[in-house]
């Protein structure tokens, strides 16, 4: 996540940090995200974010490990 100020930001004029907003971007595959949130609503975005992870994770499936096994000299 970036901080983002706007416009005055980038000209230097003091900014409240309560109108800051936070870019947040994201890749999935080939297709490329974006969105700007605002800074009061950053814990309730990254609590949607974690329980959308969550459940994304749970689908998926274990990979089957190889197993190499060496036989041992004496």
């Amino acid at each position: 996540m970036k901080r983002y100020a706007g416009k005055d930001g980038k000209m230097g004029i003091p900014v409240d940090p309560a109108d800051c907003r936070c870019l947040v971007r994201a890749v999935g595959g080939k297709q490329k995200i974006s969105t700007m949130i605002a800074a009061k609503d950053h814990r309730r975005f990254m609590k949607s974010y974690g329980n959308i992870l969550k459940v994304s994770l749970d689908s998926l499936k274990k990979k089957e490990r190889k197993r190499n096994e060496k036989k041992k000299s004496a």
